[in-house]
């Protein structure tokens, strides 16, 4: 079965909406004394993540927002938990710090639909899951919920075939076919033969942070690695300091590095790979997903890394960074 991976993608249940009314969130853990946890909305993107911390097992969160918006709480393990958000709720949080797949959160109608359906998958196995996944977005098709159960066990599950993707997906946009979400995962349906092992890294022209411009197919080193990250990301400092190490261990000649950012804003590129960067092309479009860069190698969620050979064929491609400085040392004499 061919994999399919996306990132979390922004289905935009509502702008940032810092300006709206105020909402709530007060929560109990039962077994969580003091801890430390992040908060963000899909909405805004990962550029503004606060910070949530725990007291004697309690925390209180308030926040605004103009119309529901989907907020994350991020646990040190990276575990995440949807909260959807009203403004003027007034939400109460409730979990156990050995169980937190079974967490309730009271207030409103879809977070106790998401709480119900929690319910009745989590004991389910992968695949039995999905099929609970199904059956719920087709009768609810225009709910909040259902835009999330669809990330969550189609989007996000890299055992997805894209058949089985595609066609869940059109359930969704015969009730909303213009959901800038929906459009998204579309696009990316399209390009995701792209960029595999075997195929050739595309003729493409970029334009890097000193104003050089780059022929990506004609670098004329043993391989390339283009390693791509965002500062959005969960960890973006490990990204920059695993390719400044590989800089210092490969010679230019050996391997040719690009690093390729993901992010919206310039400014937020530029402060993270403002240190040093020696021998290293660095490239940001400010376009996202949408940028070429991804979209023509066919990258789906970060961080990311490609490998080509001196006749720039694709020979390794992956997400987990852990592994990429062995698959280096096999391939770069």
């Amino acid at each position: 079965m061919k994999k399919v991976l996306f990132p979390l993608f922004a289905f935009l249940l509502a702008a940032c909406g810092n300006d709206g009314p105020a909402f709530t969130i007060k929560g109990e853990f039962e077994g969580l004394k003091e801890s430390e946890l992040l908060i963000y909305n899909i909405a805004s993107g990962h550029e503004t993540v606060d910070t949530v911390a725990v007291k004697d097992g309690e925390f209180t969160y308030r926040g605004n927002t103009d119309e529901l918006t989907s907020y994350y709480l991020v646990f040190p393990n990276g575990m995440e938990q949807v909260i959807f958000v009203n403004g003027g709720d007034e939400l109460a949080y409730s979990a156990k710090a050995n169980d937190l797949r079974n967490y309730v959160v009271g207030g409103n109608e879809e977070n106790e639909e998401v709480a119900a359906f929690h319910k009745e998958v989590n004991k389910l196995g992968a695949s039995e899951a999905r099929l609970k996944a199904a059956e719920y977005i087709k009768a609810k098709p225009q709910s909040a919920v259902a835009l999330y159960i669809f990330d969550r066990y189609f989007v996000q599950d890299e055992n997805v075939s894209e058949k089985e993707l595609s066609e869940v997906l059109s359930v969704l946009e015969e009730h909303d076919a213009q959901n800038m979400s929906l459009l998204a995962v579309r696009g990316k349906l399209a390009h995701s033969g792209k960029g595999l092992v075997g195929s050739a890294l595309p003729d493409m022209r970029i334009e890097t942070k000193t104003g050089d411009s780059l022929d990506i197919a004609k670098l004329e080193t043993a391989h390339t690695l283009i390693l791509y990250w965002a500062s959005w990301m969960q960890s973006p400092y490990d990204a920059l300091d695993m390719m400044r190490e590989i800089r210092e261990e490969y010679s230019d000649s050996a391997l040719g590095l690009i690093s390729v950012s993901a992010d919206t804003k310039k400014y937020r590129w530029q402060e993270y790979s403002r240190q040093d960067s020696v021998g290293i092309y660095n490239y940001c479009d400010q376009k996202a997903w949408d940028s070429p860069m991804l979209r023509e190698l066919g990258v789906r969620r970060l961080p990311a890394y490609i490998i080509a050979d001196s006749a720039h064929s694709i020979v390794a491609r992956g997400y987990d960074l852990t592994g990429l400085k062995a698959e280096l040392k096999k391939r770069v004499k």
